[in-house]
């Protein structure tokens, strides 16, 4: 019996432990122009919450206070975690952000262009006359941006934008009940990249950054991972990352391209002029659900098929200089 206890001592003792994940102290606050610069992270995370737990909060136009500001605290005190390596790899480095799939600045109505309010949007800007259309821009601060004209139905978008952030969905489906509205959409992008995902618990925040890169445009085939959990009072544990290595050439291939990119005319009936992309490009057009309508390389011009419907469409180009996300109509 002794010489079982001592084997198995001696078989501890020889046992190298492995080591246990540092928590690092840390800060939840931070400059206006930091938490301005995640703000928008923290409520696209919040958004995706919403609707992966089916919450009931799909219905509220404004987003869950509580999680919008877990969400932003979290990644707060992952950026202010300096002691970190990791830390400077995705935020000074990498630059990351979450990937732009649910929009939560900018909603687009399409309404009957014979409405005498909707030309007046069009024609003047806010405010229309319309008192629905008008209490719904001063009660979530939205300004009118622009209009699209249908040539082929007798329709037109019109997109608002907004520095609140809302839950789009929501108000899009408020926005159609009023008469003379009947579409209603939202930015939704279905490109891959880099990406920010968290998961809350009772004692904790997990965040898990991903950077991603190689042929995005098809669901990226390269990837590293880090992790991080964030606790009540703001300490921060690194789990470690996975993945791809990271190499020095790919640490600068993705990023949003400067909006140096314009495509015209918008609407468009045939081609797409294509200005401001040096050489040829990797495009990609997708209608307004996110399904893939025509992709493909190109040089100035895109020649659209001719079974191309009527209707919005979003534009993604990339070129050596990182990717550009327009939207554009069809006649």
């Amino acid at each position: 019996m002794k010489k079982y206890i001592l084997l198995l001592l001696l078989i501890a003792f020889l046992t190298p432990c492995k080591a246990q994940p540092e928590t690092v102290p840390s800060s939840c606050i931070a400059p206006d122009s930091i938490v301005n610069l995640y703000r928008t992270d923290a409520d696209r995370l919040t958004i995706r919450r919403v609707y992966r737990n089916n919450s009931s909060y799909k219905d509220s136009i404004h987003l869950p206070t509580s999680w919008r500001e877990n969400s932003l605290r979290s990644l707060l005190a992952v950026y202010n975690a300096y002691s970190l390596p990791a830390r400077d790899t995705i935020f000074s480095i990498l630059n990351m952000h979450t990937l732009p799939n649910f929009g939560v600045e900018l909603i687009t109505i399409r309404s009957d262009s014979n409405l005498m309010w909707a030309k007046q949007l069009c024609d003047w800007g806010s405010p229309s006359g319309n008192y629905a259309v008008d209490s719904f821009i001063t009660r979530y601060h939205l300004k009118y941006d622009r209009c699209y004209y249908n040539i082929l139905f007798p329709s037109m978008y019109i997109d608002f934008v907004t520095d609140s952030n809302y839950n789009m969905y929501a108000l899009g489906k408020a926005f159609s009940l009023i008469p003379g509205v009947y579409y209603y959409g939202q930015n939704y992008f279905t490109f891959d990249g880099p990406d920010i995902t968290d998961s809350a618990y009772a004692n904790f925040t997990e965040l898990v950054f991903a950077y991603k890169w190689d042929d995005c445009f098809n669901g990226c085939i390269k990837k590293r991972y880090w992790k991080f959990h964030v606790y009540p009072d703001c300490s921060v544990v690194y789990l470690g990352s996975y993945g791809n290595q990271l190499t020095g050439e790919i640490l600068s291939v993705w990023h949003v391209a400067p909006n140096q990119i314009k495509c015209y005319p918008n609407p468009f009936a045939n081609t797409i002029s294509i200005e401001g992309a040096p050489g040829k490009f990797h495009y990609r057009i997708s209608d307004f659900t996110g399904k893939l309508c025509l992709e493909g390389i190109a040089k100035d011009v895109i020649e659209v098929n001719s079974n191309l419907p009527s209707g919005m469409y979003f534009i993604s180009i990339q070129t050596d200089e990182g990717i550009s996300l327009l939207k554009l109509v069809r006649q």
